[in-house]
């Protein structure tokens, strides 16, 4: 597969762009602030880096600018909650506002750093998160009951791993 050769309107840069042939990750959420609906797409430029590139429904266009932030194994889907959408990585949860349109990091919850497979999604209307260090034979099931409050994580599961041997044998069949 090859890269795709897009050449945006004047909002963009004046050079084209080469994007890599896969998305890094995409979101859609609700502004509340400029009741609007955002498209969010993450993607990897040879010559800017990791850009974000936001679709207003509202406003039908198209914006793009930088990311700031490690976007190191990167979750393809984000998950919205409290007007951010959210995405786990390798080493943080990076999260987009949607009405400053900025990104920052959510705090993890005391004690988890380094390596890890993190993956976030949405449980009773807060961001969830499986968390598991590369070389732990579990994965742990944290809730942020207040959203950015990094003390309001709570531990709720912990799960084992699904044994590589399981894998292989489903992926056979």
């Amino acid at each position: 597969m090859g890269s795709y050769v897009y050449t945006y309107s004047k909002r963009w840069p004046t050079a084209t762009m080469v994007l890599h042939n896969y998305r890094r990750g995409y979101g859609l959420g609700y502004d509340s602030v400029s009741d609007d609906y955002k498209l969010v797409l993450i993607d990897d430029t040879l010559e800017l880096g990791d850009i974000s590139i936001v679709y207003s429904m509202k406003r039908n266009y198209w914006e793009w600018s930088r990311i700031p932030l490690d976007l190191f194994m990167l979750e393809a889907r984000g998950s919205f909650v409290e007007g951010f959408l959210n995405w786990g990585s390798g080493r943080n949860i990076v999260a987009f506002a949607l009405d400053t349109e900025e990104f920052c990091q959510v705090p993890l919850p005391n004690g988890i750093k380094g390596l890890a497979l993190m993956n976030v999604g949405v449980l009773g209307g807060c961001l969830m998160m499986t968390h598991a260090n590369i070389s732990e034979s579990k994965r742990n099931v944290w809730v942020m009951k207040d959203y950015m409050v990094k003390d309001s994580w709570s531990k709720l599961y912990v799960l084992p791993s699904v044994p590589i041997k399981v894998i292989d044998q489903i992926s056979s069949e």
